[in-house]
């Protein structure tokens, strides 16, 4: 996919306390209110600071996603390649779609699989993204995952099925799952790996990373 562009002045603003400092200050006091330090609050009072606390907390999460894209934009990561046991890979996979959804996982690997290239900081980014996309995919409903892995002598590809969802429907979906799309995208070049999405005839979302197997790196320790 093409890399997208960020306007100079965007950069500049992610990158200060512009959004950062009023947000933390919205939060802190919500929720020091809501514990009751200025005094009891009636119930029209809690459920207007819970909103504003809720709605601080959403918009602070979607800065610090932003300031995650910018820094793909902006700057030439540093990548330390490692061999690393593709459970660990699939382990931190789930544990960033667990902390997301409450959506059910089942993992279908291999009894042995060889080690990949990968640098785990930068795949925890990766599957953040990909923890964040299916959160969007299946907003509150609980839907079902399954995770494939398939490997040979020169790369292994782990496999995501997504089950069908109306919001894949949706022809702002593209649009709206870009950023996310990016950092993958990113994240799999910077592996010279892969990362491929798509919706399959029966309607599920269908995506796939294949990373590269490098026999002569030292193991992740």
């Amino acid at each position: 996919m093409e890399k997208i562009e960020i306007p100079r002045f965007l950069l500049s603003y992610f990158d200060s306390l512009t959004i950062r400092t009023p947000l933390s200050s919205i939060m802190g006091y919500s929720q020091a209110i809501l514990k009751g330090v200025d005094g009891p609050l009636n119930e029209d009072m809690q459920k207007d600071l819970e909103g504003i606390h809720r709605n601080a907390e959403w918009l602070f999460q979607y800065w610090s996603f932003a300031i995650k894209v910018v820094s793909y934009v902006r700057y030439e990561p540093e990548v330390n390649l490692n061999q690393v046991s593709l459970n660990d890979l699939v382990n931190q996979c789930t544990e960033m779609i667990n902390r997301y959804s409450t959506s059910s996982v089942e993992l279908q690997i291999p009894e042995e699989s060889l080690p990949v290239s990968a640098d785990l900081s930068h795949t925890e980014n990766l599957f953040d993204c990909i923890g964040r996309l299916i959160s969007d995919v299946y907003k509150r409903t609980n839907g079902k995952i399954l995770i494939k892995i398939f490997q040979n002598i020169e790369s292994a590809t782990i496999e995501f099925e997504l089950d069908e969802t109306d919001f894949t429907k949706n022809k702002n979906f593209d649009l709206h799952i870009e950023p996310y799309l990016f950092v993958i995208q990113r994240v799999m070049e910077l592996h010279d790996g892969k990362f491929t999405i798509a919706n399959t005839p029966n309607n599920k979302l269908s995506a796939s990373l294949v990373f590269p197997i490098v026999h002569h790196l030292k193991p992740s320790v």
